[in-house]
């Protein structure tokens, strides 16, 4: 990126807030939930133990009963992952396309 180059932003104040709390909050409290947030974001691609671990977390914190079943979690990975080619997809195969063409 440079100096010349624009770039929108729509929540400003969310940078100018984000600065204060990382200047205030204490930097093990910042480290702890940026590794937290690198985890969780990674667990779908561990072990069953760890999906496990996450899943009764994930009850206990809302009350939940049943398990998210393993499809479900693909699927959604899947969606995340190729969600323009996906979109790509459903705009041709809804003729879309050719009517934006014309």
């Amino acid at each position: 990126m440079t100096p010349s180059e624009r770039v929108v932003v729509a929540t400003p104040s969310y940078f100018s807030d984000l600065t204060g709390l990382l200047r205030d909050e204490p930097k093990r409290n910042v480290a702890n939930y940026l590794m937290w947030r690198a985890a969780r974001s990674s667990l779908s691609y561990l072990d069953k133990a760890a999906r496990e671990a996450a899943e009764e977390y994930s009850r206990r914190r809302t009350g939940r009963k049943a398990t998210t079943p393993r499809w479900k979690d693909c699927v959604a990975a899947a969606s995340g992952a190729f969600s323009a080619a996906i979109g790509k997809m459903w705009v041709i195969s809804s003729g879309l396309e050719e009517k934006n063409d014309q």
